[in-house]
């Protein structure tokens, strides 16, 4: 892509740097004018019939963005469209650039810092319409997943008690809503004890929002086996309108939507660390799905 060509046509922007960054599974990214990042999507990674989705999740930031949620701003070109098209025919998004740290171990003030820019961030997700379509868990959706996928090992049988305990009552309980869908650490920057940005809103979607509550919980309270209650209770000082009831509730949310990718896809045998680290999250949630309440001391 003539990135530099591509940022003037679409947006004005003249470029006078630009520097690769790493990571994006798949995805290019470069820091332009240490002012704004852009993105360019794999088409590996992405069918184009993702891109509707992706569209709306980056219109969802923009919005979040203007109602003051610690998020990239989204550039739009003058027909307010904020997917763009190279002459290659490669999909690129462009935003600000916001500086921070990612950590895989924090302490309290920060965790009592993104609780509440979570809480932020899901009130005004609960603000938007609800789309007139949504595609939210059931229990037969869960079931055709797992034995689509299910391992051929001990583990599979745990996973079978599991749902065989849950029915639809179970399923129609969990409160839906607006989620970011993708909020691990790696999505969370921080300034010292604060948090600067919550990034990457490509799978925001009509969801869970205790998908994100159970997901950035495991991704900075679980370690070697253990939740650390003290980073749980600094989390929900933040996010002032949880309980550790709703924590317990938020783990069983991310087994049921995170459980086919990391378990049965993955079976512990990746070399990348960041995988295996979501299957062994996983492998917890799976030995432990009836006792979370034991293990938060409620």
């Amino acid at each position: 892509m003539k990135l530099s060509q591509e940022l003037w046509k679409h947006l004005g922007i003249k470029v006078t740097r630009c520097q690769k960054l790493e990571g994006g599974w798949l995805n290019d990214k470069w820091l332009v004018n240490e002012k704004w990042v852009v993105k360019c999507y794999s088409s590996q990674r992405y069918a184009p019939d993702r891109f509707a989705d992706i569209r709306q999740a980056l219109q969802i930031q923009s919005q979040l963005y203007e109602s003051g949620v610690c998020c990239p701003c989204v550039l739009k070109d003058a027909h307010q469209e904020v997917l763009h098209t190279s002459e290659d025919g490669e999909i690129y998004m462009v935003m600000t650039y916001l500086a921070g740290m990612v950590y895989r171990h924090v302490n309290q003030e920060q965790m009592t810092s993104l609780g509440r820019e979570c809480l932020k961030m899901h009130t005004e997700m609960a603000r938007l319409p609800s789309p007139a379509k949504t595609d939210l868990l059931s229990k037969a959706q869960v079931e055709q997943a797992w034995l689509k996928r299910r391992p051929q090992t001990p583990l599979a049988s745990l996973q079978r008690q599991i749902l065989d305990h849950l029915d639809d009552s179970f399923f129609a309980q969990l409160p839906s809503g607006y989620a970011h869908e993708d909020l691990s650490n790696d999505n969370c920057l921080f300034e010292g004890n604060q948090l600067s940005a919550i990034l990457d809103f490509d799978r925001c979607t009509y969801s869970y929002p205790l998908h994100d509550v159970g997901r950035v919980l495991l991704s900075l309270a679980y370690e070697d086996g253990k939740l650390n209650l003290p980073l749980i209770q600094a989390f929900l000082k933040g996010y002032s309108t949880l309980r550790l009831a709703d924590v317990a509730l938020s783990l069983r949310i991310v087994w049921l939507i995170e459980a086919g990718w990391w378990l049965n896809a993955v079976k512990g045998q990746s070399s990348d660390p960041k995988i295996q680290r979501f299957y062994e999250e996983l492998l917890f949630l799976t030995e432990h799905f009836d006792h979370f309440e034991a293990l938060l001391g409620i």
